[in-house]
């Protein structure tokens, strides 16, 4: 991005929430392919007499890995934290919920296992455990230790 004001016409797919900022998922006529355009980036938006059909599906199918291999994560998740969760939960992939004594057990099906999961479950990890996978654990000791070092 080098900051320079453009304008689009753009057919939405859908509006997402990540890291705090929403987002619209379209396609765009200028760049002939899709794009996501962060909300509070844009600074006129108005109806077009465009014919716009909706024929792009989903919005989850265009906000996938490209190899579309997900990885299946499981937490323990204090249940004092559940209700902050409500929203970005299935934005990360829960297919899942069960409750139990000890917590809530939440499984995900997930293409952001590398940076975005991570990223999200940071937030929230002093009340989880991973049960699953593994290596989400070191993932998690990787990026605390790039932030420790930074601090």
């Amino acid at each position: 991005m080098d900051g320079k004001i453009s304008t689009r016409t753009i057919e939405v797919v859908g509006v997402f929430f990540e890291f705090n900022f929403w987002y619209i998922m379209a396609f765009c006529t200028l760049r002939n392919d899709f794009r996501q355009f962060r909300v509070d980036r844009i600074l006129k938006i108005f109806k077009t007499q465009n014919p716009f059909f909706q024929e792009y599906g989903q919005i989850n199918d265009y906000r996938q890995n490209p190899d579309g291999n997900k990885t299946r994560v499981r937490l323990l998740v204090d249940m004092s934290i559940i209700g902050h969760l409500c929203n970005s939960k299935k934005y990360y992939g829960l297919v899942e919920e069960i409750e139990r004594e000890d917590g809530c057990e939440m499984i995900f099906e997930t293409d952001w296992i590398k940076e975005g999961f991570p990223r999200w479950l940071i937030t929230f990890a002093d009340y989880a455990e991973v049960l699953e996978p593994e290596f989400l654990k070191d993932s998690l000791k990787d990026l605390l230790e790039k932030i420790s070092a930074k601090y």
